[in-house]
Parts: structure tokens; C-alpha cells; sequence
């Protein structure tokens, strides 16, 4: 078998990198010092590992504060109130398994 893929690429100077798994991300000391990774607490998960925020500019860059919506949070505030539903239109969907 020989040679890796990277080193017959390398080779022929055809330019290629790693691609990066979210574990390869989490673990990556770059990532990490860039703060492109950041714990936040989650009120269902615990602490979990969420992208950070994009561009960053130094030491006073937004940290991360939450991991986002539980799902389903805003259904009655998107369906009752954006999409003009009334409570027992969403009720239905809710019972039947639709949302």
C-alpha cells in the first residue's frame, strides 16, 4: 500500500488539507485559543461544546451565552402568532404528532 493520500498529493504539489470532523474542531488547540469553540450551559444537555462567534476582535469578543432554543419553544409564536393559527389549529398539530 505505500504512500498516504496526502504524501502522493504533497508529491505532485497539488495544495490539500485534513478535513476537520466537529471532534477534530473541539480538540484543535488553534480552535481553542481563538475561543471558536466555547462551553455553554444548556438547562436540558448540561455543558455542552457550541461554536463560537465569528469575527472575533480580541480579548473583549462576545463570549457565547446560551446554546440556543429548546425545540419547539416558539411553535405557539411562530404558528398563533406569524402564521395566524388559532390555539386549537396548533393544539391539533401538536396531539397528532405534526410539531
Amino acid at each position: 500500500m505505500g504512500s498516504s493520500i496526502a504524501a502522493i498529493l504533497a508529491e505532485a504539489d497539488i495544495p490539500s488539507s485534513r478535513v476537520y470532523t466537529a471532534a477534530d474542531i473541539a480538540e484543535d488547540a488553534q480552535y481553542n485559543a481563538r475561543r471558536m469553540v466555547q462551553w455553554v450551559e444548556d438547562p436540558y444537555l448540561g455543558r455542552v461544546l457550541h461554536p463560537g462567534t465569528v469575527p472575533m476582535f480580541g480579548p473583549a469578543s462576545r463570549q457565547v451565552r446560551w446554546a440556543g432554543p429548546a425545540v419547539g419553544e416558539h411553535n405557539r409564536e411562530v404558528y398563533c402568532g406569524l402564521l395566524r393559527m388559532n390555539e386549537a389549529q396548533l393544539d391539533r398539530l401538536s396531539q397528532n404528532g405534526t410539531i
